[in-house]
């Protein structure tokens, strides 16, 4: 049956107990994450005598949770799975005699906004804090997914802010490796750099998608893609008029009026696949080449070309994209999806 693929270690950090984001004491709380974690059985700290081992606290696929043991020394960390095969953290864990002292840090408010936010969106999650203290500190900043056990999908430091003081942040919705954060409910944690707790607050929770349902009132789902001949996309149908937005930011790949889909509008997504709107009441408002944000408004339902009532005609092609080498695929079960969210 052959063996599952080695461990690999993209990225090293603190979690708790820290003196900096890569940097801790013993009893420091450290996430290694990758990719082919879940059959780690040891996690390897630098020492006196090569190496220290320690069970993981955690394994999953993407990311390993150990303790610092009393003889870890600065250096990198290894991890060793069932299999013998090993990985090592590109970057070191600085390990320090003490913590700095925190100055009486105490977190005062945390505001996230807005309550949902969707990737490349008109809007990215901001976080917003204000803390108490003595003087201005270290603050370590971490974006939780909800539900998960507390993973952190993003961490940032902030050097020497302000207390007292609106502290803000905003999160690109991407995670430690560049890639779109998943669907799901997140938080904004806050913890000065020395300390021992995080600390976050009710209102500093947000929900994040990737995706944002085209039609932006009541709407009900009309011909699918096995409709009859020549049928490439679902249908929606709503009011003429009814405002229009991108499902998925991207660029604008045609803009066009022809006889059966009348105006319509095919943008290339960020992630390859492209998106077709058809039966535009006019022409659409954004243009051939220009970059489109999730959630911006690209036009109005209307009933334009080979239709007789207003609707949108959704249509949704794999990578490279629509005509350019990519094929239809049935965007109804996506479409409804990102309904139930949106």
């Amino acid at each position: 049956m052959g063996t599952p693929p080695a461990p690999q270690v993209s990225d090293l950090r603190c979690l708790s107990k820290c003196a900096g984001l890569r940097s801790g004491v013993a009893g420091s709380k450290v996430a290694l994450t990758g990719k082919h974690l879940a059959d780690v059985k040891k996690v390897q700290f630098t020492a006196r005598k090569k190496w220290v081992a320690v069970k993981p606290d955690a394994a999953a696929k993407t990311i390993v949770r150990a303790t610092v043991p009393d003889a870890a020394r600065t250096g990198k960390v290894g991890v060793v799975d069932a299999f013998a095969n090993h990985a090592t953290s590109p970057t070191q864990l600085h390990i320090v005699d003490h913590l700095p002292p925190v100055s009486g840090f105490k977190l005062r408010r945390a505001t996230a906004t807005p309550g949902k936010a969707f990737y490349d969106g008109r809007r990215n999650p901001h976080l917003s804090y204000v803390f108490s203290a003595r003087k201005p500190a270290d603050v370590r900043i971490n974006v939780i997914r909800e539900h998960t056990g507390g993973y952190v999908v993003r961490s940032y430091v902030r050097r020497d802010a302000q207390p007292n003081a609106e502290n803000g942040l905003t999160w690109d919705g991407e995670n430690e490796h560049g890639a779109p954060a998943p669907n799901g409910a997140y938080r904004f944690s806050i913890t000065p750099l020395g300390g021992r707790k995080t600390s976050t607050d009710a209102d500093a929770r947000f929900r994040f998608f990737q995706y944002e349902f085209p039609v932006r009132a009541r709407h009900a789902y009309g011909d699918g893609l096995a409709a009859g001949r020549g049928h490439q996309g679902q249908d929606v149908m709503a009011s003429c008029g009814t405002k229009l937005v991108a499902a998925s930011g991207g660029r604008v790949y045609y803009r066009k009026y022809q006889s059966r889909a009348g105006n319509y509008v095919v943008i290339n997504t960020y992630h390859g696949r492209s998106m077709m709107y058809a039966h535009l009441k006019h022409p659409a408002l954004v243009r051939k080449g220009q970059r489109v944000h999730t959630g911006e408004k690209i036009g109005v339902v209307g009933e334009t070309g080979d239709a007789t009532v207003c609707h949108l005609h959704f249509e949704l092609w794999s990578k490279p994209g629509w005509y350019q080498g990519g094929r239809v695929t049935n965007p109804t079960d996506d479409l409804k999806r990102w309904d139930k969210w949106s």
